[in-house]
């Protein structure tokens, strides 16, 4: 069965048209495109390529939700973050997301 992570990875859609990455030899992204919206839209798309599984990650942590993938371990900073700290409080109030 797939990871969570390789199955995000092949949900990610590709860039908009009017924007090109183009990567240099090392790799670091180059981004032009015809809008500051689709040139933010292909910075997040290079940064999920380059590194999904550390944004999913901090995802379930903000949600405090990480011990879902981490175990028995990270149940007291679950904990912490999602009576405490909020993060998702805050958004699901800024943005009516939840």
């Amino acid at each position: 069965m797939p990871s969570m992570f390789a199955i995000a990875l092949w949900l990610v859609a590709a860039p908009a048209p009017q924007v090109e990455i183009i990567r240099d030899e090392w790799g670091v992204p180059r981004i032009s495109g015809a809008s500051i919206e689709a040139v933010s839209y292909a910075c997040g798309y290079a940064q999920a390529e380059d590194r999904l599984d550390e944004i999913l990650r901090n995802y379930l942590r903000a949600e405090g939700r990480y011990a879902s993938i981490s175990g028995e371990a990270s149940i007291e900073e679950d904990y912490r973050e999602f009576t405490a700290l909020g993060a998702w409080r805050w958004a699901a109030g800024r943005y009516g997301t939840r």
